[in-house]
């Protein structure tokens, strides 16, 4: 589980650097990445924000 925000960012750039994304982009790359999204890249990052705020508000049971 994802306790923090340090883990949530490194769970992101590990994830990140398995998909074979640069830590850093330049600014072409930015525009490329804008216009065509790597949509697997998106999934995993958006699964892992879900992962982090249901482990902190609650684990996802209702109060």
């Amino acid at each position: 589980m994802i306790q923090t925000l340090a883990d949530l960012k490194s769970y992101i750039a590990a994830d990140r650097r398995a998909y074979g994304w640069p830590e850093h982009l330049t600014l072409k790359e930015r525009i490329v990445h804008w216009l065509f999204p790597d949509r697997h890249v998106r999934f995993m990052t958006y699964l892992r924000f879900l992962e982090y705020y249901t482990a902190n508000s609650g684990g996802g049971k209702s109060r």
